[in-house]
């Protein structure tokens, strides 16, 4: 697998983070999200897909990630930390059966941004924004995570370019959120909507 080189020389067009279970790919509702961000990264010409290397999941956005090696001429590419390199080689061990159009980027504990007071999970989601420079994140539901992760984003990047030159300080990043629902155990959880102008909510997932 690749590392973090490629994920700077592709990464940029976009970054992809979501529900990771609870989904019924069954709803008109999910079916349409899934297809509408399908449609986007081929409408973008995206050449790399970024996620913070959740596991496969039937359930959560992830399954929609085989479909696009399927469909379109894209690098898959995983960032997590390095202590769950083992878990994440087990769950993707089979799923994605040319395993040279995916890439796996290991980050150091060592490499959080301790003095945030993030999450360790917020922290990785904006360090994959930060190296990849990432221009669209696609958001299949939207909880605590993905909330924290438009808050402090500012935030963090000023921090991580502290010392150092911007690598593009033209760099505009669209949220693209679509409000899905999920069950978690026997309770219906609502997508978090971000009321922010840097957010676009995709209404193509309602109703």
């Amino acid at each position: 697998m690749k590392g973090e080189a490629q994920l700077m020389k592709g990464g940029r067009e976009n970054f992809r983070i979501g529900f990771g279970r609870g989904l019924n790919r069954d709803e008109p509702a999910t079916r349409r999200a899934f297809d509408g961000c399908k449609n986007i990264i081929q409408e973008r010409q995206a050449k790399t897909v970024i996620w913070d290397g959740d596991n496969w999941e039937n359930g959560g956005f992830t399954s929609v990630i085989p479909e696009l090696v399927k469909e379109q001429d894209v690098l898959l590419v995983a960032v997590l930390y390095e202590e769950d390199q083992d878990r994440f080689l087990d769950s993707w061990g089979d799923v994605i059966e040319d395993k040279s159009m995916m890439a796996l980027v290991l980050v150091p504990a060592e490499d959080r941004a301790i003095e945030l007071q993030l999450d360790k999970y917020v922290d990785l989601g904006l360090y994959g924004i930060f190296m990849s420079q990432s221009t669209c994140i696609l958001c299949l539901g939207c909880g605590k995570v993905v909330q924290e992760e438009i808050v402090n984003m500012e935030r963090y990047m000023l921090f991580k370019m502290t010392g150092q030159e911007p690598i593009d300080s033209k760099l505009k990043v669209e949220w693209k959120v679509f409000p899905l629902t999920r069950m978690v155990g026997e309770q219906l959880q609502q997508s978090f909507v971000p009321r922010s102008h840097k957010v676009d909510i995709m209404e193509i997932a309602l109703g």
